[in-house]
């Protein structure tokens, strides 16, 4: 399992991603997080566990052990691309200028 902390203007959330090849979206903007409820399940999942998930420039991106990095735009909750790489990586820009590489190990 992996998760992220994201912040979008006034609101807070975590999301999780895990073996049963979804990223699940939790409100954190109170404080208190519902741990049995996601408030969205991101669609359509991953065909393996998902390995890791970063936020950067304005976007979640997911890695799976599907060999597959999918990039999602959270305030509509739609999938914007997927990526099927046989890599070892890729580089995100975020706004900041700062590379944030997301890594994908296979077994």
């Amino acid at each position: 399992m992996c998760l992220e902390h994201v912040a979008i203007n006034d609101k807070k959330y975590i999301i999780t991603g895990s073996r049963d090849h979804f990223c699940k979206i939790y409100d954190a903007t109170d404080g208190i997080v519902s741990a049995r409820v996601p408030t969205a399940t991101l669609n359509p999942p991953h065909f393996d566990g998902i390995e890791s998930i970063v936020w950067g420039n304005e976007h979640l991106y997911s890695g799976s052990r599907d060999a597959t990095i999918k990039k999602w735009h959270l305030q509509t909750r739609k999938e914007k691309g997927v990526s099927c790489t046989l890599c070892k990586g890729i580089a995100i820009e975020t706004k900041s200028q700062v590379q944030l590489s997301l890594r994908l190990s296979f077994v």
